[in-house]
């Protein structure tokens, strides 16, 4: 059964600027005359057909990257004193996305903090972000888990067009001694095995120490130099879709359905002045009997087939017509 959108989520849709994975689903469904679920979005992005954006409802941090020519990108060489045996060699800084463009880091110069990144980013899926949409895939469709890691981290596009790789904090690793995610590692563990009072003391005192040691480092740092590459998305972001991606999507269908189905096997203009002309010529009709309801599309084909099948309209061609019409006005709305 075909699903419909009502009058009033229509309007809506157009002054929202984005979508949840649920409502995005939802809108697909009622464009493709199928079911489309929140995996099927998710799957549409990894395929390259749709984008998916992050919102920052808390906030966070991030730094600037840039692409640049391959011809220009800066290099790092080694001088091969780390193993033995090995020969001076150079690689990359940043990320290569294709034949002709590097993705690398902006030089940034003097004692800058991160840049604090709210609302809402559009994924590039170039980086630690496409195995989180892949994950959260997997886990709809119950598939594997996914074990594979990207090391520098998330990449997302602003609306300024400026591309950004998301950072973390030290203090937010659980792994750095000292930092505010150990002592609630340590706070857990110890309510986790009902540690005893005195010996969950001398825990927190120990922290203490590591926390002076961890601010030390912190401040003797440079204040960029305490972020490092996110290792995923955020837990409290959210996942959404932006408008302008969906009619993006919805476009394309139209345009792949009006190139895999032709209108007519014949010129199809002639039948769609033939075909206005029939509904003027009904519309300029007097109506004998009222239709408070109006006249089914079914009746409005017979009402035509009646007077001008032989005038170059047949049955076919009209169902052609309508279907092609009810799917580009369902579109724009």
């Amino acid at each position: 059964m075909r699903r419909r959108q009502g009058a009033g989520m229509k309007k809506l849709f157009k002054l929202k600027k984005w979508l949840t994975l649920e409502e995005t689903a939802r809108r697909l469904s009622s464009v493709a005359d199928e079911e489309v679920s929140p995996a099927d979005v998710l799957r549409l992005a990894l395929d390259g057909h749709l984008t998916i954006s992050a919102d920052f409802v808390n906030h966070a941090r991030g730094k600037l990257w840039e692409r640049v020519p391959l011809e220009s990108a800066r290099t790092f060489t080694s001088d091969g004193s780390h193993f033995p045996d090995s020969q001076p060699y150079t690689v990359l800084i940043g990320v290569l996305l294709n034949e002709e463009e590097v993705l690398q880091p902006v030089v940034q110069y003097g004692d800058q903090e991160p840049l604090v990144m709210h609302g809402v980013f559009d994924l590039t899926m170039w980086g630690a972000e496409e195995l989180d949409i892949e994950h959260f895939y997997q886990k709809l469709t119950d598939g594997p888990d996914i074990a594979l890691m990207n090391l520098e981290g998330p990449f997302l596009r602003g609306d300024d067009g400026q591309i950004y790789q998301l950072l973390e904090s030290f203090d937010q690793n659980e792994h750095s001694s000292g930092s505010l995610a150990h002592l609630r590692s340590l706070e857990d563990h110890i309510a986790a095995e009902g540690i005893e009072p005195e010996k969950a003391k001398k825990i927190r005192e120990w922290h203490s120490n590591q926390r002076v040691q961890f601010s030390e480092r912190m401040k003797a740092n440079k204040k960029i130099d305490n972020y490092y590459p996110a290792s995923r998305l955020p837990s409290d972001c959210r996942l959404v879709v932006r408008n302008e991606a969906i009619r993006q999507l919805e476009d394309q269908l139209l345009k792949d359905e009006s190139v895999s189905a032709p209108i007519s096997p014949n010129d199809p203009k002639p039948s769609h002045f033939l075909t206005i002309s029939a509904l003027l010529g009904m519309l300029e009709e007097p109506v004998k009997n009222a239709r408070p309801n109006g006249l089914k599309q079914s009746g409005i084909k017979d009402a035509i087939l009646e007077r001008w099948e032989g005038r170059g309209l047949s049955k076919r061609t009209l169902d052609s017509i309508f279907s092609a019409a009810n799917k580009a006005g369902k579109i724009r709305e």
